[in-house]
């Protein structure tokens, strides 16, 4: 029996430190082959020749994307966020208004209700003002040799 086989290149693999590289070589004087018969798991079959295909016909260098489409929504994106905060400003002022003006309201409030306390430290300090000047100042007077 005579076997006649001739490839073009010899199937190699490489391997590096950042990948590996396998290049497998056809027989370039075989005749097509072809399948003919019926299948028990032809799903199976059909998902394994698909998988079989895509190594095939695979090309893992990288490609870069195209973001053209992206940036063309960024873009739209963008301007519908402008007028989306376009359109929030007024009622967001409208907020910050009657915010400011409770806000003044609950400060009167507060400073009304805390009156009788600062009246009250006031005539304390006006009290220690007077009875003990040297206590006020610190023990040490207009001497301190610190100040």
């Amino acid at each position: 029996m005579e076997f006649s086989y001739a490839y073009g290149s010899d199937s190699v693999v490489q391997s590096s430190a950042a990948d590996t590289q396998m290049a497998f070589a056809p027989d370039t004087l075989r005749e097509p082959t072809f399948f003919s018969g019926e299948l028990r798991q032809s799903l199976a079959f059909r998902e394994a020749i698909s998988a079989l295909h895509d190594v095939v016909v695979s090309d893992l260098r990288w490609h870069p994307k195209d973001r053209t489409a992206y940036k063309q929504w960024a873009a739209r994106q963008e301007e519908i966020d402008w007028v989306t905060v376009a359109a929030q400003r007024k009622e967001v002022a409208k907020q910050i208004e009657d915010i400011s003006i409770e806000l003044g309201q609950l400060r009167r409030r507060s400073e009304q209700r805390m009156r009788p306390f600062y009246q009250a430290r006031q005539r304390y300090f006006d009290y220690l003002y007077r009875r003990d000047y040297d206590a006020w100042y610190g023990p040490f007077g207009k001497k301190c040799p610190i100040c």
